[in-house]
């Protein structure tokens, strides 16, 4: 009954996997990336961040330039009057129109605050540059994690249909061995559960690949692909160079998380600088012309008037609560944060740098293990079905050596992934991971 269940379920799936093949079309790693910086959602994201960040810059610039303001009105006055106490002025009905306008222009002349001001969005500015450098290397280990699943997806498939071959291959020569009397059920009934068990991996194994497929299709937007897969003759290269302490030295050189931290850091120096500031006097020269014409008036005359004024204004803060000493000591402390941060983030890039480091050494030792792991299963393999083919060696024991053979080329395939998304990460750890980068590992895919 199990074994009907698990051949409905590939049934089901299949007509997807056939509607998905006819749809394909063959991208490799560069054309993956090139659909994500189009298209991916959360990068996109980044960019408009950027964009918005850079704009403190012009924010802070306009600060210390001329505010000109323009205001107008227009009205109509109806009113009725009546004088008390005297005989001299009479009272009565009256209206009229009214109107006028005013133009003024102040000049920051000297505000410490300001300055600090421009000085805070030009750092700012760069954060969000920087930020979005780190975001872009992210969105590139992303892509490459979201490609190389696909393809790991893809192996284990292969190296399950080449197993379930295998398996078919030797339950056919049980069986016949067991009608020609030369062997038992028993050889029969070993072949047939791990061919059982190899179909509901195989289950498993597509809806793996279903799944890396719609992760990868979130961030190109694009479904109905196959990609280009890794040379079979790919062989792990040590990093460039091949010494620690100069990617750790160039890291806390160029790092540009460490970037990040040091301009969040000159935004809180800018900030504390801003604050105190506000102690400060504050010029500024303020220039006004006022329009008024009125038709009317109480005594029933109109009037036009214009009036010109040009004022040095100069802003004094006497007391204000304990507020500004508050504030000060406020941006002070998150001044000394950030400081203290930019130590930890130094620290931590070291960490990476050094840790991303080793993890290339050891994910290219491990690659050269593995290919001798698998040259030994296939020895052992062809040395178990030579026994067993002389009655030296059971069915089991060609099952299980066939097992290993598959679970080698598996595990190879997954260290060389690891290999390559270990060497990105040691770019990115470095602050040097661009598209460049991106493009040397490409070079190891079939074309």
């Amino acid at each position: 009954m199990y074994k009907y269940l698990v051949l409905l379920m590939i049934l089901a799936l299949a007509p997807w996997a056939g509607q998905a093949q006819a749809q394909s079309r063959r991208l490799d790693l560069m054309e993956v990336y090139s659909l994500a910086l189009e298209r991916d959602a959360a990068h996109a994201a980044d960019r408009a961040a950027r964009d918005a960040g850079v704009e403190k810059a012009e924010q802070g610039a306009a600060i210390m330039l001329p505010q000109v303001f323009l205001e107008g009105s227009v009205g109509y006055t109806d009113q009725n009057i009546t004088y008390k106490g005297t005989e001299l002025l009479q009272g009565g009905h009256t209206n009229y129109p009214g109107g006028g306008y005013s133009i003024s222009v102040a000049q920051p002349l000297f505000r410490m605050r300001n300055m600090a001001v421009r000085r805070q969005g030009m750092a700012a500015a760069q954060m969000a540059r920087t930020a979005y450098l780190l975001a872009s290397q992210n969105m590139i280990q992303r892509t490459a994690a979201a490609y190389f699943n696909v393809l790991l997806a893809q192996n284990a498939i292969d190296f399950i249909d080449a197993q379930k071959q295998a398996i078919s291959e030797h339950l056919a020569r049980a069986r016949k061995s067991y009608e020609l009397g030369a062997a038992s059920i028993t050889d029969t009934h070993e072949a047939q559960a791990r061919f059982d068990i190899t179909a509901s991996q195989e289950v498993m194994a597509r809806q793996g690949l279903l799944i890396a497929m719609e992760e990868l299709a979130k961030i190109i937007g694009e479904t109905g692909f196959t990609l280009a897969p890794l040379r079979e003759d790919f062989t792990p290269a040590p990093p460039m160079p091949d010494d620690i302490e100069k990617w750790t030295e160039e890291a806390l050189a160029t790092s540009p998380y460490l970037e990040l931290k040091h301009k969040a850091l000159l935004v809180a120096a800018e900030e504390t600088a801003k604050t105190k500031g506000e102690r400060l006097p504050a010029l500024d020269v303020v220039a006004n012309y006022n329009y008024l014409n009125q038709g009317g008036s109480s005594f029933g005359i109109g009037m036009e008037n214009t009036t010109q004024s040009v004022n040095l204004r100069i802003s004094v803060p006497l007391y204000t609560g304990g507020a500004i000493s508050s504030r000060i000591r406020e941006a002070q402390a998150n001044e000394e944060k950030a400081r203290h941060e930019l130590e930890e983030a130094r620290r931590q890039t070291r960490l990476w740098v050094r840790a991303a480091f080793m993890r290339v050494v050891s994910a290219k030792a491990e690659v050269n293990a593995l290919k001798q792991a698998l040259v030994s299963s296939i020895s052992a393999l062809a040395s178990t079905q030579q026994g067993f083919g002389v009655g030296l060696r059971n069915a089991v024991d060609v099952l299980d050596s066939q097992r290993q053979t598959f679970e080698a080329r598996q595990a190879l395939a997954k260290g060389k992934y690891n290999y390559l998304l270990s060497m990105l990460a040691l770019e990115a750890a470095a602050g040097k991971l661009d598209e460049d980068g991106l493009s040397r590992i490409a070079d190891y895919m079939a074309p």
